[in-house]
């Protein structure tokens, strides 16, 4: 397939796809005739390079390298082959939070405002038998937002204000304090795993950039800074991609509990007798939020990883050559040329112009 991004110049995403395309199939046919040029054991097979004479006898040539030209600026090539990449990653990931994580926080924020407003209403007065919260954490998940909801988080408390705690003394039904339950509404987020030695540019000796043991997750978003190749935000950063949210948080629950909350959510037994109409808004919200989740999910692609596992090699490379020291080659460039011929992905890049 010839290159999706040839002639289009017009934006950030598209000059950068176009020189990450070149690059990784330029890069992908030097090493494929480089391997084959190379006699001795590579990745533990023998590949010798032969060459067949006139009279039709297989020979096995000596490897003679071509004799050097002025050496180039590596570290610049190098840095640039990064850059480049990056972008088309950074692209992908600033059409993924706009189009979809930003639009479900919105109706996260959404149904905070209409459960306090609920609760307010029943509130306002003693509440009454049917207008009451649910009394129990264990009765949480049948909430038809349970899902929008932190679920580390909920948890009893007694209401409403002023209420008498004793109930040696208190007017049952009158100003008794009730049991009821709640959970803090946090934000989706998309996270990615990543090695902080290796996002943070960190060069001190011993340092080892992509150690298993320090791999952890952060998020990525236009509006988080971040250190070394992501000071200005972390769109691009880590190897692999997740969406991150209270129905599957993917390893990465602390990430998004360290984000502010949104608010407040209350559990009612059943909200309808409070506000029927603020509750049907509560439950259509949530649909269109698990429809958003879904979507977004089918987006992150195993190419949209691979072009992401591209540029964490590119990475790699880059940090050991700013540190003194090469990667041995990498051999897959397939998934990352594939993830670029993608139409989907490519149109994502081509209108990035960050």
């Amino acid at each position: 397939m010839p290159n999706p991004f040839s002639g289009d110049t017009t934006t950030t995403g598209a000059r950068a796809g176009n020189d990450t395309y070149d690059n990784l199939t330029s890069e992908a046919t030097d090493e494929t005739n480089a391997i084959a040029a190379i006699p001795g054991s590579i990745g533990g097979g023998v590949i010798p390079k032969i060459a067949v004479t006139a009279g039709g006898q297989d020979v096995q040539e000596d490897f003679v390298p071509p004799p050097s030209a002025f050496p180039p600026d590596h570290q610049k090539i190098q840095q640039e082959k990064f850059d480049d990449i990056k972008t088309t990653v950074v692209a992908v990931d600033d059409h993924l939070e706009r189009t979809y994580v930003d639009v479900i926080n919105a109706k996260k924020a959404e149904i905070v405002v209409l459960s306090g407003q609920l609760y307010s209403a029943a509130t306002v007065s003693y509440p009454s038998a049917g207008q009451r919260l649910i009394t129990t954490t264990t009765s949480a998940p049948g909430d038809s937002a349970y899902a929008a909801v932190n679920p580390t988080g909920i948890s009893t408390f007694t209401y409403p204000d002023g209420c008498d705690p004793d109930p040696s003394t208190c007017t049952p039904d009158t100003d008794c304090c009730l049991i009821g339950v709640r959970g803090s509404v946090f934000p989706d987020i998309l996270a990615a795993s990543h090695f902080p030695n290796l996002s943070n540019g960190t060069h001190n000796q011993g340092t080892v950039p992509a150690a298993e043991f320090e791999r952890t997750f952060v998020k990525v978003s236009r509006t988080t800074t971040g250190s070394g190749n992501y000071a200005s935000n972390t769109l691009g950063i880590g190897q692999t991609l997740y969406a991150s949210n209270d129905a599957n948080y993917h390893g990465a629950e602390s990430v998004v509990t360290s984000q502010t909350a949104l608010g407040t959510y209350y559990f009612f037994s059943d909200a309808s007798n409070i506000d029927s109409t603020k509750a049907t808004q509560i439950t259509t919200l949530m649909g269109e939020i698990t429809v958003l989740r879904n979507e977004l999910n089918s987006k992150i692609t195993s190419n949209v990883n691979g072009l992401r596992e591209q540029k964490h090699q590119e990475e790699l490379n880059t940090w050991f050559m700013d540190a003194g020291f090469r990667t041995d080659p990498v051999k897959d460039y397939a998934t990352a040329v594939t993830a670029l011929e993608d139409t989907e992905i490519s149109n994502v890049i081509k209108s990035y112009d960050g």
